[in-house]
């Protein structure tokens, strides 16, 4: 069985580790409301997924999930990864791991845990890991080239009352030539619903300090989700007020102000640009 030593063009070890050690970080660092607001996130946004599976390709049968479920939940946090890992090694397609295994484990754990047979801490638990898989099978989801147009959507984090700031920011873009649309004021799910209009733009999240490091993790959690090649930088004051929560998020960039945004929002369009 494959390792977790090394990354490969199956799997990105080296982003399931971060992502997982970022989601331990989180659980030390955030309320234990908070962090069962991000569980069920994760977990319900995978839930809306198992209907998206291709019919062409085969499910996965119940004893798959089973298996997959109680790794999940094992003392052993890496077990879930290399189990995956080694689905793919043997041709699983990545949308197959996601949609079928992936959505629908985060189904089942969702039932167990109606009918008692675990707990909502194993559930917590698994929902971290399956979100670290997810990271974990980033070089399948790869950044669109259309984003080198330099098309950005500037968003202020949900409950955010400071939205001066990323207005002027977004005006400030558009003088220097570029595409922005300007998402301020909208509660998280609108806010989904607005980016899922257009799945190729870079996301740029305003968030003005502590106080919206929940909001925060709960979109971009969502996000990643929602859109595993989406491409987040991260701006605010909150890069200084909560720099250890920022990194856990594992952002793509960060911008405490407007010159350093400028050249990484030029920088990951030119992630995407073709050579």
């Amino acid at each position: 069985m494959p390792s977790l030593d090394r990354s490969s063009a199956q799997f990105d070890s080296e982003a399931f580790e971060e992502a997982d050690n970022g989601i331990q970080q989180l659980r030390q660092k955030l309320p234990e409301d908070a962090v069962r607001r991000l569980a069920l996130e994760v977990v319900t946004r995978l839930i809306e997924r198992t209907a998206a599976l291709p019919e062409t390709l085969p499910l996965p049968s119940d004893g798959d999930i089973d298996h997959l479920c109680d790794l999940l939940i094992a003392v052993d946090a890496r077990s879930s990864a290399r189990h995956i890992e080694d689905l793919l090694d043997r041709g699983a397609p990545p949308e197959l791991i996601y949609l079928g295994y992936l959505a629908r484990s985060a189904q089942r754990l969702g039932t167990w845990w109606e009918e008692d047979r675990v707990s909502f801490l194993d559930v917590t638990l698994a929902a971290g890991r399956i979100y670290a898989i997810m990271r974990g099978l980033r070089p399948h989801f790869a950044p669109v080239a259309g984003i080198r147009q330099r098309r950005a959507i500037f968003c202020s984090v949900p409950g955010e009352d400071h939205l001066l700031g990323v207005s002027m920011a977004a005006d400030l873009f558009r003088r220097q030539g570029w595409d922005i649309s300007l998402k301020v004021g909208l509660g998280h799910n609108a806010l989904l619903s607005e980016l899922a209009a257009d799945p190729d733009a870079v996301v740029g999240l305003s968030c003005s300090g502590q106080h919206s490091a929940v909001p925060l993790a709960q979109l971009m959690v969502a996000m990643r989700i929602d859109n595993p090649k989406r491409l987040i930088l991260v701006s605010g004051q909150i890069i200084e007020t909560s720099p250890d929560v920022v990194r856990t998020l594992s952002p793509d960039a960060l911008a405490p102000d407007v010159p350093t945004a400028l050249a990484e929002l030029a920088r990951l369009a030119q992630l995407a640009a073709p050579d």
